[in-house]
C-alpha cells in the first residue's frame, strides 16, 4: 500500500511539474474566402450587432436576452447576452480595437454556463477579388488545469459553429455586394440613358 502511494505521488509531482512547463494558452481560429470586397464584409463583420446576425449561438435560441451598451461598432461597445441554452449560456462582450474594414477584437466574459475570460477577433484581408476573414478566440487555462489542454478536441468542439458561422457571414456579405452591385448598375444605365436623352435633345435644337 505504501508503494502505491509514493507512486501515485510521483505521478502528481511529474503531472504538476509538466503543467508548469506547459503552455496555459488555447484557441480556436477558422477562416473563409468571401465574394466581396472588405468594406462589404465589414458591414456585417465590423460591430457587435452585425456580429449577431451570423452567429452560430444566437441562432440556437429565439428568446434570448441581450443588454446593449455604447455606439455599435465602436471602442467601448458591448453586448450582454442571457439564454437558458446551455451551448448559449450567458456573458458580456466588449469591443477594445477597431480598425475598419480590417480587424475587431473583443474580450468575453463568460459567466454560464462556466465562467472565463477570453478575446476575440476577426481579421479581413483583401484576397483578389474577395476577402479573406480570419475568425478566432484566444483564451488561457490556469496551472495546473492547463495540463487537459492537449486533451482538448477544439476542431470537434468548435468547428461546426464556426463553420456555420462563417458560412452565415460569406451568404450575408455576398448578398449586400450583389445589390450593392445592382444598384450601380441601375445609376449607370439611367445616368447613360439622361445623355442620351439630353444629346438627342440638343441635336433637335
Amino acid at each position: 500500500m505504501k508503494k502505491i502511494l509514493i507512486a501515485l505521488g510521483a505521478i502528481i509531482v511529474i503531472a504538476l511539474i509538466a503543467a508548469a512547463a506547459m503552455p496555459k494558452t488555447f484557441g480556436y481560429e477558422d477562416s473563409i474566402t468571401i465574394e466581396a470586397s472588405p468594406s462589404n464584409v465589414w458591414k456585417h463583420a465590423g460591430s457587435l450587432k452585425g456580429m449577431d446576425a451570423w452567429s452560430p449561438w444566437m441562432a440556437k435560441d429565439e428568446n434570448i436576452k441581450h443588454t446593449w451598451e455604447g455606439e455599435d461598432g465602436a471602442v467601448g461597445s458591448s453586448n450582454c447576452w442571457d439564454s437558458q441554452v446551455e451551448e448559449v449560456g450567458a456573458g458580456c462582450q466588449k469591443v477594445v480595437e477597431v480598425e475598419e474594414n480590417k480587424a475587431f477584437l473583443t474580450e468575453l466574459n463568460f459567466t454560464r454556463p462556466n465562467e472565463g475570460l477570453g478575446k476575440g477577433y476577426t481579421y479581413l484581408e483583401e484576397d483578389g477579388e474577395g476577402t479573406k476573414v480570419r475568425w478566432g478566440f484566444e483564451s488561457e487555462m490556469p496551472w495546473p488545469f492547463n495540463l487537459m489542454i492537449p486533451m482538448m478536441d477544439m476542431e470537434k468542439q468548435m468547428g461546426e459553429d464556426w463553420s456555420n458561422g462563417l458560412s452565415k457571414l460569406k451568404e450575408l456579405s455576398e448578398a449586400s455586394s450583389a445589390e450593392e452591385k445592382r444598384i450601380a448598375e441601375e445609376a449607370a444605365a439611367a445616368a447613360e440613358q439622361e445623355a442620351a436623352m439630353e444629346e438627342q435633345s440638343s441635336t433637335e435644337e
